[in-house]
């Protein structure tokens, strides 16, 4: 099952909070400097979501590393980026925005795998937020 973190972006330096939410398999310390600098400031917030499962990852797990000796997660991170104007409800898990327009204010996300190397998965971001 799913359950969520908020993480409010004020800095890019905000994005060092996620070694302290995800696990270590996750590689959270190299996602957040990846983020830091590869996202611009109109980033406001990250809802992270875990539990997630992902269809490209569900694969190469059953046909890869479900078969290593070493015990693998079967499920991945969800990283979702949107502008500061939206808000996180976490008792009724909703996300809301001032003028009711969210998908005007959703930039995408980014699957996390939990392999320890190559952990970032299928990306889909808008080039609004992209450094360059």
């Amino acid at each position: 099952m799913s359950s969520y973190d908020w993480l409010e972006i004020t800095a890019q330096k905000d994005y060092k909070r996620l070694a302290e939410i995800l696990d270590i398999e996750f590689q959270p310390t190299f996602v957040a400097a990846q983020l830091g600098r590869a996202i611009t400031d109109i980033v406001g917030a990250v809802l992270i979501e875990h539990g997630y499962i992902d269809k490209d990852y569900r694969s190469t797990f059953y046909n890869f590393y479900a078969k290593k000796g070493r015990s693998y997660r079967d499920d991945c991170v969800r990283l979702h980026f949107f502008e500061d104007c939206v808000k996180f409800d976490q008792a009724r898990t909703d996300i809301t925005c001032s003028d009711d327009r969210l998908e005007d204010h959703y930039f995408g996300y980014i699957v996390l795998r939990p392999t320890l190397a190559a952990t970032l998965g299928r990306s889909i971001l808008s080039p609004r937020i992209r450094v360059g």
